[in-house]
């Protein structure tokens, strides 16, 4: 079933952010994180997003049930993760250090840690701005299907 939200292939801030958060979730859960990141298809975006394995949140990778990921998981994954390289490499990296806050629910991003492990000279409000401006970029890019990105409405599925 497709997401009633997308309305005519118009991709919104939020429904990429929660695809984002999904294909986050999705790389957690990989059985052998190792394995799986040295496929070529995650390793070159995911190396792109967070440059060294210390750059994303402490506990991002932290220890929970691996249960494997089905087919379809994977392929929502991978094109999640492919929209990231639509972004400008500094911008992949802060992406990638909020996605971590966003999948543990976090309400409040702490902005001013981002900043001091991005090194980022600006405030912690135009670091914010940075990344919403990033998000839309990638949801534009999609709703206006340019520039070769392959999409697919987003389908809601029950996990079996």
């Amino acid at each position: 079933m497709h997401d009633p939200r997308l309305i005519e292939g118009n991709w919104t801030f939020q429904l990429v952010e929660e695809r984002l958060v999904e294909a986050w979730g999705f790389l957690c859960r990989m059985p052998d994180r190792e394995a799986a990141h040295l496929r070529v298809s995650v390793m070159s975006i995911w190396q792109q997003i967070v440059r060294q394995w210390g750059d994303a949140a402490p506990d991002a990778f932290s220890k929970r049930p691996r249960l494997g990921l089905r087919s379809h998981e994977v392929d929502r994954m991978d094109e999640a993760l492919a929209w990231v390289e639509l972004l400008r490499p500094h911008d992949r990296q802060l992406v990638g250090r909020v996605l971590p806050w966003l999948a543990r629910g976090a309400v409040d991003i702490p902005w001013r840690k981002i900043k001091a492990e991005m090194g980022w000279i600006g405030s912690p409000d135009a670091l914010r701005m940075r990344y919403g401006r990033a998000i839309n970029k990638i949801a534009v890019k999609l709703s206006n299907g340019k520039d070769g990105v392959k999409f697919r409405q987003p389908q809601q599925f029950a996990p079996s």
